[in-house]
């Protein structure tokens, strides 16, 4: 089952474009996502471009990456994965997130599962070509606020916020970049919650020892995620790949020195493109003269030009000359990272990138950046729609069906609560009872007739027994009435549970939701189950029936 995206609320109509109509926005990426032959382009061009510039080779990134990965507790087709990409037949499908907690909402989940997918089909499209994914981890952001709770369904069916508190991180005023972030004993405090807070099943216990092993005091969010997320998705062949490492820093000083040397350049270009876009659509991001940070006392700042070949740090007083800071460049380049719009870039500029993996707002910002890429000597790659699905529990599925629901009506609470309540409603307690008393008092004059010619008085004790039981079925109509209502509030209870199951905080479900709900209730067999059901080329967001037991 699906639902066009057009019916769904929450998506930006860049992407509803993208899915019905991509020709109409062609003029803002290099390829067909629909045609496989936009695939093979797309290889033949990496082949020829990727490394051009001789500044490292396929064996300088694998090493990092095999080094990164072992750290992560990758599993070993993992490695057989970075054992291919010495090779110069063998392309990357790449995909990405913030390092939310416990991997955050769960469409970071799928996201990982799209991009072994897409390598899955793409190694039998193109047979004399090998594909690997991987997952760029961003750590870089010092989002904290975004990325320090979870949200589940608790035992209770209600919503829950399970929140990371640390005593050192100011949560709306954070510098820091969060993959650095060390847990603290809180964490402990946070798990235990969380656990508390799920219906206990038969897959608690061993999720919960996965969780703390990952999860626990000194470990960094960077190392927490990849080790959490290697965990629930088993030995697919997932590579993931850590952008704040010092030795991937270090293959990007050619990128980063380009961007000072040249801003406000790729600023203009994406303004440019922007003013094109913005005739129709809404530009999702706002490039800066400089699109690079720099982090200084651990705390992450934006490179801001200033007067006399100075640069500054913004929300500080701090100032560099062009040589400082490009000596500070080669000395310490860890301390430098990109924004959003040279992030892209620099992940291909490392990587063979046939495609890259995006959600809506993704793919609208990418839409922003085919003349940056052009500018850095590149291309853009096959900007690949992720999959968009909600899982509907049995239950769900069995009240949609009783109540005649379709999913799409569940967007709308006020609308549906009034569908649900007129079925009920249109039961007329007025019409059943004076029907009856109509029929009753004709039944009563003509069995009263027959009973006068036998006894006047026997006439008149029956009438009085009638009367009373006249005066009982209106004890019956209230109470009729009272249970009328009652199901009424039961229906828009009910309603509203369901509601929160599908439509959480009015987000789709894949927004909202973690995936250690559905873990502890299906068990990591789960992520299996996902990969064999969602269907990789349907442009419509999927419902999963989730109809298994572990």
């Amino acid at each position: 089952m699906s639902v066009p995206f057009s019916k769904l609320p929450g998506y930006n109509q860049l992407f509803i474009e993208y899915i019905d109509n991509f020709k109409s926005l062609s003029d803002f990426y290099c390829f067909d996502y629909n045609n496989d032959e936009s695939f093979l382009e797309s290889i033949m061009i990496r082949k020829s471009k990727y490394l051009m510039d001789g500044t490292f080779d396929r064996n300088d990134i694998v090493k990092i990456l095999t080094n990164q990965n072992k750290a992560f507790n990758s599993f070993e087709k993992t490695f057989v994965n970075l054992e291919k990409l010495k090779s110069e037949n063998t392309f990357a499908i790449v995909t990405g997130q913030q390092l939310g907690l416990f991997t955050g909402n769960y469409y970071t989940v799928i996201k990982a599962l799209n991009a072994v997918m897409l390598c899955e089909y793409l190694n039998d499209r193109f047979s004399n070509y090998n594909f690997v994914p991987i997952f760029w981890m961003e750590g870089d952001d010092h989002d904290f606020s975004e990325v320090n709770h979870i949200n589940i369904i608790d035992k209770n069916n209600k919503l829950h916020t399970i929140e990371y508190i640390s005593s050192n991180i100011l949560k709306d005023k954070n510098y820091k970049p969060v993959g650095d972030i060390e847990f603290e004993e809180s964490i402990n405090d946070t798990i235990e919650v969380l656990f508390d807070s799920l219906r206990k099943t038969e897959f608690t216990d061993n999720l919960k020892l996965i969780t703390t092993k990952c999860y626990k005091p000194g470990l960094n969010f960077k190392l927490s995620f990849g080790r959490f997320i290697n965990y629930i998705l088993g030995d697919i062949g997932l590579i993931l790949l850590d952008p704040t490492d010092l030795e991937i820093k270090k293959l990007l000083i050619p990128i980063f020195l380009k961007e000072l040397n040249t801003y406000p350049q790729s600023c203009e270009i994406v303004i440019d493109t922007t003013e094109k876009l913005e005739q129709n659509f809404e530009a999702q991001i706002k490039p800066k003269p400089i699109n690079l940070f720099y982090k200084h006392n651990g705390n992450r700042h934006l490179i801001e030009p200033k007067q006399n070949k100075f640069f500054g740090l913004k929300n500080t007083k701090i100032k560099f000359s062009d040589n400082e800071l490009f000596n500070k460049l080669y000395e310490s380049s860890d301390n430098f990272s990109p924004n959003v719009v040279l992030r892209p870039i620099c992940q291909d500029y490392l990587l063979p990138t046939v495609s890259y993996i995006a959600g809506p707002s993704e793919i609208a910002y990418f839409a922003q950046l085919k003349g940056v890429y052009e500018f850095y000597n590149n291309y853009m790659p096959v900007i690949f729609p992720r999959t968009s699905i909600t899982m509907i529990e049995l239950n769900v599925n069995n009240f949609l069906l009783k109540n005649d629901l379709n999913f799409e009506e569940l967007f709308s609470e006020s609308l549906v609560i009034q569908k649900s309540l007129s079925k009920l409603n249109s039961i007329d307690l007025d019409e059943i009872f004076s029907s009856f008393k109509d029929g009753l008092n004709t039944l009563t004059y003509e069995a009263s007739e027959k009973l006068r010619i036998i006894d006047k008085n026997l006439e008149t004790y029956f009438k009085n027994k009638v009367d009373k039981f006249i005066n009982n079925l209106d004890i019956v109509k209230t109470k009729a009435n009272e249970a009328l209502i009652k199901n009424n509030q039961q229906t828009i209870n009910k309603l509203k549970e369901i509601i929160s199951f599908v439509y959480p905080s009015n987000y789709l479900q894949e927004r909202y939701i973690n995936i250690l709900y559905f873990l502890n209730k299906y068990s990591l067999n789960l992520i299996q189950y996902l990969k064999e059901n969602i269907n990789l080329h349907l442009r419509e967001h999927q419902l999963i029936m989730l109809s298994f037991k572990g």
